[in-house]
């Protein structure tokens, strides 16, 4: 295993053991950093930023099932249909995806990937859920159903702050003797539409802001006129 790039050597000091990669990391984060260290042939890389990274994240994670059970201000919950919106049936869609390439991941054993896909993918698609519900809030039941989603399949990496979720959103048992979340066929077209929605609303706030902007070096610039409408032209298939 290489470390920071670079073999490991006692005579450079380029070292770290376990035991002191415990003490500086916890063990959920020289874990986190281990699945992420390679999963082809090649020697592993262990990272120590991405262990620190890891702890940063676990531990905001962490924060976010707190303040969910504590229902902070901040995190706005809404409750009803689960499937009457369009945000709501892609975050399920989302999540459905998550779960089936995570659970391919490590039936291969690769859990570089299994990471990639069942944590930092599924963050950003609770990040995006959470902006795109805005005011309106999160749907409850699928922020619940997010977080013992990403709890199980983190749990065969990060297991130590698994169990403390577990414990938290009030599940009996342990974490660790739960079933892997149930595979469901996902709609990859609803996805798609999802990210070219996302894209097309990105691409004209730009370039609002580029119409809004002052040109710099224009004398007597005629006052700019806010736009009110946008039309968009979608192409029949």
């Amino acid at each position: 295993m290489m470390l920071n790039s670079e073999k490991m050597s006692k005579s450079t000091g380029n070292f770290l053991t376990l035991s002191d990669a415990i003490e500086k990391f916890s063990a959920d984060g020289m874990r986190f950093a281990l699945a992420d260290s390679g999963d082809s042939v090649e020697d592993a890389n262990f990272v120590e930023k991405t262990a620190d990274m890891a702890v940063l994240r676990l531990h905001n994670w962490l924060e976010f099932v707190r303040d969910f059970i504590e229902e902070k201000a901040h995190v706005k919950l809404r409750d009803g249909p689960a499937d009457e919106k369009l945000n709501d049936r892609v975050f399920e869609h989302e999540m459905r995806k998550a779960i089936k390439e995570s659970d391919l991941a490590y039936s291969k054993l690769l859990f570089k990937d299994a990471l990639k896909v069942g944590f930092f993918e599924l963050q950003t698609v609770l990040n995006k859920y959470r902006e795109l519900c805005g005011v309106e809030g999160m749907h409850r039941g699928l922020v619940r159903k997010f977080i013992e989603t990403q709890t199980l399949i983190l749990c065969p990496i990060c297991p130590h702050i698994a169990e403390e979720i577990w414990e938290i959103i009030g599940n009996e048992g342990y974490a660790i003797q739960a079933t892997y979340p149930t595979i469901q066929d996902f709609d990859p077209i609803l996805i798609e539409s999802s990210e070219f929605l996302a894209e097309t609303v990105r691409d004209v706030r730009l370039k609002l802001k580029d119409r809004m902007t002052v040109k710099k070096g224009k004398k007597a610039a005629a006052p700019i006129e806010i736009p009110t409408h946008c039309c968009i032209y979608v192409a029949k298939v």
